[in-house]
């Protein structure tokens, strides 16, 4: 079982044992730089992904859902 992760009070939800940038956006102040989609266009973020894409034993990386959010492994947390 996932514990549930809380950032200043503020409890980010899981989807299938993945948790939300959104949540994670407004516990770090909502500002526009951490929107979820900014943070997944990054250079940085692009690459980190690509090395765990090789990883056996990762999968389930990033996933958005219309009208639910984007959710990513606690890896990418």
């Amino acid at each position: 079982m996932m514990a549930n992760l809380i950032i200043l009070s503020k409890e980010i939800r899981t989807y299938h044992g993945m948790y939300s940038l959104n949540d994670l956006q407004q516990a770090s102040g909502g500002q526009d730089k951490f929107r979820p989609a900014k943070f997944l266009r990054l250079d940085q973020t692009k690459g980190l992904i690509e090395e765990m894409v090789g990883c056996p034993d990762m999968d389930n990386l990033v996933k958005t859902v219309r009208g639910i959010g984007a959710w990513v492994c606690k890896e990418l947390v």
